[in-house]
């Protein structure tokens, strides 16, 4: 059978349908998954939620040819290793939310390129080195949540421009050094986590936390 013959002439959403599936399947034969979440819309994957299902082995990087996926849930796993860097091509990722795993090394700078990211979470993983943000374009994030890793340095200034940030979760990690008052800046926060840490204060740090 000519396969090159039929695919020249099927419609266009029928060939992005048919590449959405082999996309698919190596997926599912990469992780050996039967019972997935997904959310599809015109032959697309939007949402893909693999949470809570007892998966093990590493993050596999075929995740980065879904490039039209909004939001991507992989939390309560047994995931280790490095988080794959073709997770950049994820450009319209709104939810990652990686929660719970055995991830380790460091939080890939690449995460900063995300720009669509409103809810990241990396809580309760083995995550270390600094919070990347020096090159960050993450305006839109309203909720970061890096709980319960093994983070350390400072946090720095460029915290404060998370114009957007609603809530900001870093307790639990080797975070040292004096909490910068650029925080003080993020005018839309409602919730605000540094506790069991090695920060220290220079001085009183105004900051209103929204209730609305």
């Amino acid at each position: 059978m000519n396969f090159h013959f039929l695919l020249s002439n099927l419609g266009s959403p029928l060939i992005h349908m048919i590449s959405w599936l082999i996309g698919l399947f190596l997926l599912l034969h990469h992780l050996h998954v039967i019972g997935l979440v997904l959310h599809v819309h015109h032959g697309r994957v939007h949402s893909l939620n693999l949470g809570h299902m007892g998966l093990n082995g590493t993050i596999s990087p075929h995740l980065g040819n879904l490039s039209f996926l909004v939001e991507l849930d992989l939390s309560d796993n047994n995931f280790h290793g490095h988080l794959p860097k073709e997770l950049v091509q994820l450009r319209r990722l709104k939810l990652l939310n990686l929660s719970f795993n055995e991830l380790d090394g460091e939080v890939p700078t690449w995460i900063g390129s995300l720009y669509a990211l409103q809810n990241l979470s990396f809580h309760n993983n083995n995550l270390s080195g600094i919070i990347p943000l020096s090159k960050s374009n993450l305006s839109r994030l309203e909720i970061l949540d890096l709980n319960d890793n093994l983070i350390e340095a400072i946090i720095s200034r460029e915290i404060g421009r998370l114009k957007s940030l609603k809530i900001l979760e870093i307790a639990g990690n080797k975070l040292n050094g004096i909490i910068p008052n650029a925080i003080s800046n993020l005018s839309s926060l409602e919730g605000l986590s540094l506790a069991y840490n090695s920060l220290s204060v220079r001085e009183l740090v105004s900051l209103k936390i929204n209730k609305e």
